[in-house]
């Protein structure tokens, strides 16, 4: 299975309004708060990372289909290396740095929210421009699966389509509604993980000033891994 990356992840619907949060829901997606997400160092023990989602749930950094995360960037230094990896990185906050991918070739991720891929096994050095920075990570098995990372902003109501897995809130608030009730309110920092199951059934509806990252996951079809 391939995903189309010119393919809207969500169709925004009119501006109608998603019902107060009044209740919850019962079905097998998750909503994860921000001080849930597990902090740990990097793979090479260069940096921090936030955990938001793993699949499977019990992978580590060895044998993970996919995974997304959060990195704090404090200093100069190496990236550390994912063999048969895709990798996407999308700057959140600050300043920015130059990366330097296999001493032949340099990109600056200096503009907030413009995601870029690249290869996991690729050597990759990162140079900050002007202090620490943080950026979303996204990291997809490609021998499993297919992934696509994309911004969404508010104001806007969307219904998420069979293919994303995860809603990230980096800004302003998402009330959440889940076959057509309401069921709860994401914050900076908080995510939905969806389950495919339930695919279909998330609505969102985000303030003027959110920042949504959604992420869009394929199993291809060797492979047997949850979502």
């Amino acid at each position: 299975m391939t995903l189309d990356p010119s393919k809207s992840p969500a169709t925004r619907l009119s501006e109608t309004a998603v019902p107060s949060l009044s209740q919850g829901f019962s079905g097998a997606s998750v909503i994860r708060r921000a001080q849930q997400h597990a902090t740990m160092a990097w793979k090479n023990g260069g940096g921090v990372t936030h955990e938001l989602a793993v699949s499977p749930l019990d992978a580590d950094f060895n044998d993970f289909v996919w995974r997304a995360s959060i990195a704090e960037v404090n200093r100069d230094g190496p990236f550390s290396l994912f063999s048969g990896i895709d990798r996407t990185i999308v700057l959140l906050d600050g300043a920015g740095f130059m990366l330097e991918l296999d001493q032949t070739e340099q990109h600056s991720l200096d503009q907030p929210y413009q995601p870029f891929r690249f290869a996991g096994e690729r050597a990759v050095t990162a140079r900050l421009r002007h202090g620490p920075t943080r950026d979303f990570n996204l990291m997809v098995r490609r021998s499993a699966a297919r992934g696509q990372l994309d911004i969404e902003h508010g104001p806007g109501t969307w219904q998420f389509n069979a293919e994303v897995a995860l809603l990230y809130c980096e800004r302003g608030t998402v009330d959440l509604a889940f076959n057509h009730q309401a069921a709860d309110q994401l914050h900076p920092g908080d995510l939905l993980q969806i389950d495919p199951a339930e695919a279909g059934c998330w609505t969102a509806q985000a303030s003027a000033e959110a920042v949504l990252v959604v992420i869009r996951i394929a199993l291809l079809p060797s492979a047997g891994a949850p979502l």
